[in-house]
């Protein structure tokens, strides 16, 4: 049931009886691609994601424009949440990294000028953050386990995240079984004091997941494997996104796909999340060229408060923004495969997408 609050003699908004907003459609939530920092590809000791370097970064991101341009959400990937409260069920927070909580982070953010947004991850099992894989000796990130999707979205929607990240390459061996743990996360999105929580479905290759997620809320999705620091892992996101027959008919605003995160500006073969043998700044320039025409989410990685003038004008050329923001969310579709292209994808894959991904 729907009540009317008046605000003010000639202000009312509409809330849910439970105190829960009303729900927008996903043009509204996403109307162009998502832009955003993501703490993963930057740091690389697990204590380094703390509130102190995502401040800074976020004050980085108002002082330097990219916040004004559009790069507008924090991402804190890893390093949240360290069990679960043994009566309630709800997550324990990490209060070494997080002295205040997600929700004294997310509150910080919200009240600079102009607002910033807090987007916090999760993955659709017990444990995450690849479970001591990722960081040598690091802990394990408590997860959303079965049976936890309804907790977690409410206890997320009541820190103030704006954007869930449910990230799970690696899951179930069937597309069906994917989509039904996402679907658990949707409805749990769906029915928490904040439905209009950006939902990012990161699935892998095997999954599917074009085929479904906006089915289940997601805003945008991932379709293949990991991406790592050099050219052609790029131009294998590209052909993997070109190979899938009728991919760009599902963007749409609001629903996007999604060509994992960014590399521009990151520092070649680091000892880190992402590595490789880096970019040039013509393949930066290209690879910024390709996100933007693929209509993908942009996930800038590179550190705004050290980033060179030369990096800053790729993130921030006003040209290639526009487009990105185009109302209509239109993505490019390659007409013809010319010379040097890759031959298992000659055929655009159309009947084994995920072994022709992984011929690439």
């Amino acid at each position: 049931m729907l009540r009317l609050v008046l605000l003010a003699p000639v202000l009312a908004v509409v809330v849910g009886s439970s105190g829960q907003q009303a729900r927008k459609s996903p043009a509204q939530i996403a109307p162009y691609p998502p832009m955003q920092f993501h703490s993963f590809g930057e740091f690389n000791q697990h204590d380094e994601i703390n509130e102190a370097n995502m401040l800074g970064i976020a004050e980085s991101l108002l002082s330097s424009g990219m916040a004004a341009a559009g790069y507008d959400t924090i991402n804190v990937v890893c390093n949240g949440w360290v069990g679960r409260n043994s009566t309630t069920g709800e997550l324990l927070e990490n209060h070494t990294l997080w002295p205040g909580g997600i929700k004294a982070l997310a509150a910080k953010l919200h009240g600079m000028s102009p607002p910033l947004k807090l987007g916090c991850y999760t993955a659709p099992r017990e444990k995450n953050c690849m479970c001591n894989r990722l960081w040598a000796g690091g802990p394990c990130e408590e997860g959303t386990g079965a049976g936890y999707e309804a907790t977690d979205m409410a206890f997320f929607a009541a820190s103030g995240c704006d954007h869930v990240m449910v990230d799970m390459p690696d899951g179930p061996s069937t597309a069906a079984a994917y989509r039904t743990r996402y679907q658990a996360i949707g409805d749990g999105i769906r029915d928490s004091s904040n439905p209009n929580m950006l939902f990012g479905v990161w699935s892998g290759p095997f999954a599917y997941s074009w085929k479904w997620a906006a089915d289940t809320g997601g805003h945008y999705w991932r379709i293949g494997d990991d991406i790592y620091d050099g050219w052609q892992s790029l131009m294998r996101m590209w052909d993997t996104l070109q190979s899938i027959p009728n991919i760009a008919q599902r963007t749409k605003p609001g629903a996007y796909t999604f060509l994992d995160q960014m590399l521009i500006g990151d520092v070649p073969g680091r000892v880190g999340t992402v590595t490789g043998p880096g970019l040039t700044h013509d393949e930066a320039v290209a690879h910024m060229s390709l996100w933007v025409m693929a209509a993908s989410p942009l996930l800038a990685c590179s550190d705004p408060r050290n980033m060179s003038t030369a990096i800053k004008e790729i993130w921030m050329n006003a040209e290639l923004l526009a487009v990105h923001k185009d109302p209509l969310a239109r993505m490019a579709t390659r007409v013809d495969i010319g010379g040097g292209h890759e031959p298992e994808n000659a055929n655009f894959c159309p009947d084994s997408y995920p072994a022709c991904q992984r011929l690439g």
